[in-house]
């Protein structure tokens, strides 16, 4: 063997490998490519699990508040007034106990929110009493109304609790003659 026959054996067997070698390269490319492919499916679907989990829990979120509303609807008082001799009776139409009982009168006032301090001004007597629901002897307030009385044109605030400490107001306003003439239940905000 001659020299140029052992170079040209060896740029032969040079080139075999080189080719050899890119192969390897391309098939290394190619799986990481896959690689890279399978990773980005598998975000993909982790991102879309996430997604499903935090509809789920938005979901139980809203079940709960629902679950949470009816179970207050069982025990929710609703007070009213009424007249019997030209004093005010409270008087509960709702299906629980109204507990801590703050009567507030003014014109037109605005309404008490939930979280703000109350001050009983008017009905004395039944200041922090609790209403039962239904009760047959209805709380008097030992106040004058009426033609008589002392809310004419004016509104009354009763500020009241559930057995669960959610606050409620019923919001009576008077005529002028001095008479309730519309009821509005209102739950303020906490």
């Amino acid at each position: 063997m001659s020299d140029g026959h052992v170079i040209a054996v060896a740029a032969v067997f040079q080139a075999f490998l080189l080719a050899v070698n890119a192969v390897l390269i391309f098939w290394y490319l190619w799986e990481t490519r896959k690689l890279r492919q399978a990773a980005e499916a598998q975000v993909t679907a982790s991102q879309s699990q996430i997604s499903a989990a935090y509809d789920q829990v938005e979901a139980m979120r809203h079940q709960t508040a629902v679950a949470q509303a009816q179970l207050e609807a069982q025990i929710r008082p609703a007070l009213t007034v009424s007249g019997r001799a030209a004093t005010l009776l409270i008087v509960n139409i709702g299906n629980g106990p109204a507990l801590n009982l703050q009567l507030v009168k003014g014109r037109t006032q605005t309404i008490l929110p939930g979280s703000s301090r109350v001050e009983t001004n008017f009905g004395m007597r039944v200041k922090g009493c609790c209403v039962a629901p239904g009760e047959s002897q209805a709380k008097d307030t030992n106040e004058a109304v009426g033609s008589i009385g002392q809310l004419r044109g004016e509104d009354l605030q009763l500020v009241y609790e559930s057995l669960s400490g959610k606050k409620y107001v019923s919001i009576i306003e008077f005529d002028g003659p001095g008479n309730p003439c519309k009821t509005t239940l209102y739950v303020p905000p906490n």
